[in-house]
Order: structure tokens, then C-alpha cells, then sequence
């Protein structure tokens, strides 16, 4: 009811799988200094289990799938960032509509910016695969793709974290005094399960990569 009363044109509709809110979505801000206005048409789907599951936003018309912005899903499910980012973002959030009005016009301006100049606004995160690295390099502190998958895969497995072995990233230092501390607390967090799918996602998606790079070898 908080976000509606912020957003009069949208509509609070109880569904099967939890809350639905659509209806026009008013843009209105600055964005790197520049002033920005339009309208959207969303769907914003809050499930039961929020917040330890994340809201969801589709766009209701084809303005954004119709466009060459990467950052959109099948269906027109808004790409609002990695699970971690976005964890991390409700986090910092005293409210759902606090971190509603953080994360969609954050999106929404990003999209008018490539919609304008052709190109994402600097700093923007990769799509897919490639962002989801990126995002995990900069959780982890890491900078090549060997040690942050070798991290992931001490994540996803869950075993009990043992403080005296050395680093599965490689640094050559104990796990207590490397990144023993990170993992800990994304394994003591309630959005581990999230945490964990995403880590798996991003090993499964390295090795389809690199037999697809091994396939194209055989091909030459």
C-alpha cells in the first residue's frame, strides 16, 4: 500500500504467487546531470516469501524488448542487476518502496541514456554471464576468472569452511586470513540459497563456455 500511495497509477492486484502492482510507472529525476521524464508501463510482482525472495518487474509493452538494450529477459522481465547487487541493495532499504524506487529508476534511466546516445551509461554492468563475473569479482575482491571460480565452487558445494587451509584462490594464504571471511558471511546469510544458485549458474555457464571455445578449435 506504501508503494501505491507513492505511485497512485498503479494498482494492487493479491495473486496466486503474491502481490502484483501495475500500471504507469512516472520516471522523473536526473540522471548524470541530466533532467529525464517518461512513462512506463510495469508489472511489479512481490511474491509471499519477500523479502527473502527478490520482487520481480516486467514491462507490460515492447518499448524496451523492441530496443537493443541487452539488460531485458524473455517476456519482458526487466534485468535489474545480479543477485548479489541486488541483495545488497535491499539490505540497505527500510522499505519496499525504498528499494523499488532504488532499483527500477536506476534501470529505467540506464535505458533511456542507450536509448538516447545509442550506448549504457559508463559504469554500467555487462549482460548475463559476463556482468554476473563481473559482479562476483568485485564482491570477492578478484580480478581474473580462475580464482573466482575456484571461490564459487567452495560457495556452491557448502561444506564447512576450514580457516587453516590455504585460499582457494590461489593467494597462497591461510582461508581465515584471505577470503574465508566473505564466504563465511554469505553462507551465514538467509539469502545463501540465492547466493548459491547464482555461483552454480555462473560455473555451469563457464564450462558450456569453454566447450563451445573447445568445439570452434576442432572446427579450425
Amino acid at each position: 500500500q506504501e508503494v501505491v500511495d507513492a505511485h497512485p497509477d498503479l494498482c494492487l492486484v493479491p495473486g496466486d504467487d503474491g502481490v502484483v502492482l501495475s500500471g504507469r510507472y512516472i520516471l522523473d529525476g536526473i540522471y548524470n546531470d541530466a533532467p529525464y521524464y517518461d512513462e512506463f508501463e510495469l508489472e511489479i510482482r512481490v511474491p509471499w516469501g519477500y523479502p527473502s525472495d527478490l520482487p520481480a518487474v516486467k514491462e507490460l509493452s515492447d518499448r524496451i524488448m523492441k530496443s537493443k538494450y541487452e539488460h531485458v529477459f524473455e517476456e519482458g522481465f526487466l534485468c535489474l542487476g545480479a543477485t548479489c547487487d541486488l541483495i545488497d541493495r535491499l539490505q540497505m532499504s527500510h522499505s519496499l518502496l525504498e528499494y523499488l524506487d532504488d532499483v527500477i529508476p536506476s534501470y529505467l534511466f540506464g535505458f533511456l541514456y542507450f536509448e538516447e546516445y545509442g550506448v549504457p551509461p559508463f559504469g554500467e554492468r555487462s549482460h548475463g554471464f559476463k556482468g554476473l563475473k563481473e559482479a562476483y569479482k568485485e564482491r570477492y575482491g578478484v580480478t581474473e576468472d580462475v580464482p573466482l571460480f575456484a571461490l564459487l565452487t567452495t560457495l556452491g558445494k557448502g561444506l564447512p569452511l576450514r580457516g587453516h587451509i590455504q585460499c582457494p584462490c590461489g593467494s597462497g594464504k591461510r582461508l581465515r586470513d584471505c577470503h574465508g571471511p566473505a564466504l563465511q558471511r554469505d553462507r551465514e546469510s538467509p539469502y545463501f540459497p540465492l547466493y548459491r544458485n547464482e555461483a552454480l549458474h555462473i560455473i555451469q555457464s563457464a564450462c558450456e563456455e569453454m566447450v563451445q571455445q573447445n568445439e570452434a578449435k576442432r572446427r579450425l
